[in-house]
């Protein structure tokens, strides 16, 4: 049983009252569902409308690898349960695999890596067709001993590729979304409220000023990031956001959900994501971009932070800085 966690007395009315904006398309030509004019909430998938992948950039660095070969099998447990068992292949049915994939014509080759690969990477935005086509282009110049060691590591090179992927469609999508909120085809509506009750698998202790009874769990950044701004005089409430879809997400061209949710004394609401100084990476950057966006697009309430320990990096504040901005 999990329990459920309810907001504290003292802060229910408030709370109640408090609607955090969220992205929303603009519907430009009526539908059987929607009339034309009207909002609905944005999904990241439909930035990707038109992409035309073969439009996109095959140039891929496939990185030599060593990789053992894995035979996965069916083992029965019981009248109706399997459970898969890996071991590794022999030499021997190594070496005939091998010979069968070399007997193949290159073309079929070609097509049947791609296939595999295509399988392997399972991109639900991308039709698995665009996606055995792509990885076709990809290949087109590699010669028939990278073929052949792509088919025998098909997982590794299928990572490459869905990293590749995943690179192209968030380039992608950010640059439709900004022309989209650029064009006002996008639009911030307040529509989220906070849950009167939530559940909470454990709890962080000795922190005040939380909104519920029980706030989830953090790591020892976040908790010491969160216990200074609880400490500040102008801080009313504040709330460990859930990730995955169960709490407050910033839906654009990624889908990000901030670690905390300030509300300060004065109705103004802070957006705050904690990363530990080993944590800077591309992901941040998009995260910061997103978040300052949705900020200016929500109106003059409302504000986001990245927060580091120490470390300096651009638009990013670091634990002191944040703690100065949020204390005036």
């Amino acid at each position: 049983m999990v329990k459920k966690n309810v907001i504290k007395d003292i802060f229910i009315q408030d709370a109640l009252s408090v609607s955090l904006p969220r992205f929303k398309r603009k519907i430009n030509v009526s539908s059987l569902f929607e009339g034309e004019g009207s909002l609905v909430s944005l999904d990241k998938k439909m930035l990707l409308e038109r992409i035309d992948l073969s439009k996109q950039d095959h140039t891929i660095d496939f990185v030599p690898t060593e990789a053992d070969a894995i035979k996965l099998d069916l083992e029965r447990v019981g009248n109706d349960d399997y459970e898969v068992q890996k071991s590794k292949i022999s030499a021997k049915q190594l070496t005939y695999i091998q010979e069968q994939f070399q007997s193949l014509p290159d073309e079929s080759k070609r097509n049947n890596l791609a296939v595999n690969i295509a399988r392997l990477i399972r991109l639900d935005e991308i039709p698995e067709h665009h996606i055995v086509e792509y990885v076709k282009k990809a290949i087109e110049g590699l010669d028939n001993e990278k073929i052949s060691e792509m088919f025998l590591n098909e997982p590794v090179y299928a990572k490459i590729f869905r990293n590749k992927l995943n690179d192209i469609l968030t380039t992608y999508q950010k640059k439709i979304f900004c022309d989209w909120l650029d064009t006002d085809q996008i639009v911030c509506e307040a529509d989220y409220r906070f849950p009167e009750t939530m559940p909470v698998s454990s709890k962080i202790l000795g922190v005040k000023k939380g909104l519920y009874l029980d706030e989830g769990d953090m790591n020892g950044f976040e908790e010491r990031v969160i216990n200074e701004i609880a400490n500040l005089e102008n801080v009313e409430y504040w709330h460990r956001n859930a990730e995955r879809g169960l709490g407050f997400g910033i839906n654009g061209f990624i889908n990000h959900y901030p670690d905390f949710i300030v509300k300060l004394k004065s109705g103004k609401i802070l957006l705050i994501e904690t990363k530990g100084d080993d944590r800077d990476n591309s992901d941040s950057k998009n995260k910061i971009e997103l978040g300052q966006m949705w900020a200016k697009a929500a109106g003059g309430l409302y504000r986001y932070y990245m927060v580091f320990d120490t470390k300096q990096v651009d638009s990013a504040l670091t634990l002191a800085q944040l703690i100065e901005r949020v204390s005036q």
